[in-house]
């Protein structure tokens, strides 16, 4: 009869929790929502703002050149926004294919990435070892994963240093290899950098903030494509990021 009692309390608990599990998630769900909603009136904005900006005749190249910059950051974060939208945030709902090409796409976060390295005095290097490959992926989910990976190389490499990018082709798919000269990863955090948990998050070598979240939407993206994404990194030596696509 005891027994009998205290399973039927270990069930109700766990409906209980289960039920409470499914508000919080539904809630995050919602905010998540109104911030994306809140946040498209604002970035569709800078992009119309923009496309006025760009008929000015009297532009320099390079002026003209970071509007372009500006226009493509809005369009893809306008795409992501679109995506919280209208997803129920089930993975399947997160894959679209199409033939990007990938070269293309890291240079695009390279010139993107520009003012971040000059404020750093940092140099980056491109090693593609092809002008154009292309890689069956969704554009926008390419873009961000190569975004972070460089933002991370920017932070956490001291002023001064140098950062590399290169891709290989293998029997398979092809590597994007991101390599760094900075201040490495903790080993003590290394086994958890993929997991999205705050206990990973460390300063960039000028004091920028780190969420600890971005290595692991790269890894759901990649693998969600049906690649891979794993590093190498010596604390105080830097960081070895390799990402594996299938053709």
């Amino acid at each position: 009869m005891v027994a009998s009692q205290l399973q039927d309390t270990n069930v109700f608990t766990i409906d209980k929790m289960n039920r409470r599990l499914a508000t919080i998630l539904n809630e995050k769900d919602r905010m998540l929502r109104s911030v994306a909603h809140d946040l498209r009136n604002p970035i569709g904005g800078i992009s119309s703002i923009v496309d006025l900006m760009v008929e000015n005749d009297d532009l320099l190249p390079e002026q003209r050149e970071l509007l372009f910059l500006i226009k493509d950051a809005a369009k893809h974060s306008l795409n992501l926004v679109q995506q919280i939208l209208t997803s129920n945030f089930s993975e399947s709902n997160l894959i679209t294919l199409e033939k990007v090409d990938l070269h293309s796409a890291i240079r695009k976060s390279v010139r993107l990435a520009k003012h971040q390295l000059e404020s750093k005095s940092q140099t980056l290097m491109l090693n593609l070892f092809h002008e154009k490959v292309l890689v069956t992926i969704d554009l926008d989910c390419v873009i961000r994963v190569i975004d972070n990976l460089i933002s991370n190389a920017i932070k956490f490499t001291p002023p001064g240093g140098e950062i590399v990018i290169s891709t290989r082709p293998l029997s398979d798919g092809i590597q994007l290899i991101v390599k760094d000269n900075g201040i490495g990863i903790k080993e003590d955090i290394q086994h958890k950098i993929f997991d999205g948990v705050t206990e990973t998050r460390q300063r960039g070598t000028m004091g920028e903030e780190s969420h600890g979240l971005g290595l692991s939407l790269c890894k759901r993206i990649i693998e969600s494509y049906g690649g891979t994404i794993t590093f190498q990194s010596r604390p105080g030596k830097g960081t070895i990021f390799y990402v594996w696509l299938p053709f």
